[in-house]
């Protein structure tokens, strides 16, 4: 019984005395998961799925991280969506959230569905033209300040 305790009491003060590794973005909040998630619930109209779906196109637009399959895969699903949902109820849907969130949501619908959706492409025209930190990123970390700091911690451990 000693033993047994003194061998817990030894892992718990190595735990408790090992540095703790920096976090790098690996899922603190991984935006991509959540619309992969719910996406087919929102082409079914659940109006939950449909508010995570349009938040989380969001909240990636705000991450400076570089992205390629989880941008593409977001604006195929935003517009399997409306195609889904049809332009009243996608409208009506996008109506209730905040102007930013429908600004966001237009950045993963393609102009081509314009003449299909004319109520969904209204309610985006009238939205805030927003410069996203994905956009001030792409090509240039000089323009990102946020992804310089992701950088610098991640590469020195430069945190706040």
């Amino acid at each position: 019984m000693k033993f047994t305790f003194a061998l817990l009491a030894l892992v718990g003060f190595l735990a408790a005395a090992t540095p703790q590794q920096r976090r790098s973005y690996e899922d603190p909040l991984d935006p991509w998961r959540a619309f992969t998630k719910e996406a087919k619930h929102a082409t079914e109209g659940n109006p939950f799925a449909v508010h995570t779906c349009f938040i989380a196109a969001y909240v990636r637009l705000n991450d400076p991280q570089l992205g390629g399959a989880d941008l593409e895969e977001m604006t195929a699903s935003t517009e399997k969506i409306l195609r889904s949902l049809g332009d009243e109820r996608f409208s009506k849907a996008l109506s209730l959230e905040r102007p930013e969130i429908a600004a966001a949501v237009g950045y993963f619908i393609g102009k081509s569905t314009e003449p299909h959706y004319p109520k969904t492409h209204r309610l985006i025209a009238s939205a805030p033209k927003l410069q996203w930190q994905l956009n001030q990123a792409t090509g240039d970390t000089d323009r990102c300040p946020l992804l310089q700091k992701f950088i610098d911690y991640e590469g020195r451990g430069i945190g706040w």
